[in-house]
């Protein structure tokens, strides 16, 4: 894999999961779902077609990484650099 592919949600699961389920069938690459705050049931939408489908995936809060608040960006890096 030699991309990451990044899809923004807010308040629209269902686009998202379509979305996902469109980027998975033509390409291999990483996918980051990035959650803007929604408000709905966007989360669970994701998160059950993500279980229901057995796609290797893992969660986790801003509030989860080391210092986020600390910082107007963050910077994601491959694991190779």
């Amino acid at each position: 894999m030699d991309s990451c592919i990044l899809i923004i949600n807010w308040n629209n699961g269902a686009d998202t999961v379509a979305c996902i389920k469109s980027v998975i069938s033509f390409s291999d690459s990483n996918i980051i779902v990035l959650d803007n705050a929604s408000e709905d049931d966007s989360i669970a939408v994701i998160q059950q077609y993500l279980t229901g489908n057995n796609i290797d995936s893992s969660a986790i809060a801003l509030s989860e990484l080391p210092d986020a608040g600390r910082h107007k960006v963050l910077f994601v890096k491959s694991s190779d650099n």
